[in-house]
């Protein structure tokens, strides 16, 4: 498993912002490889989540084909910042990730 902790700053606010973000967060419901996303807001103007995917080929494909178009084609958004991480998933197991109904991915 691969993970990515994504932050992109806004113009706009938080409540301008989320018929967007409904709309994307949607859309990942069924965007092969991703696991589970946590959203995050670090403040008005910062936003972002956690994500887990099946592979570093996933949490790439999401990067190039989902997340920068978003940011390009979005005026108020900027700054995208991402890392990857490698999922320890034996240390993870231990405080109950992967939740049981995913293990099969």
């Amino acid at each position: 498993m691969h993970a990515i902790f994504v932050l992109i700053d806004t113009s706009v606010d938080h409540d301008e912002l989320m018929p967007a973000l409904t709309e994307y967060g949607t859309a990942l419901k069924t965007f092969d490889g991703l696991i589970m996303k946590t959203w995050i807001r670090q403040s008005e103007g910062t936003f972002g989540g956690f994500c887990v995917f099946r592979d570093s080929d996933s949490a790439n494909r999401y990067i190039n084909d989902m997340l920068r178009p978003t940011e390009e084609a979005h005026p108020a958004l900027s700054n995208l910042r991402i890392q990857h991480f490698e999922v320890l998933q034996e240390l993870s197991a231990l405080n109950g990730f992967p939740i049981p109904a995913l293990e099969h991915l």
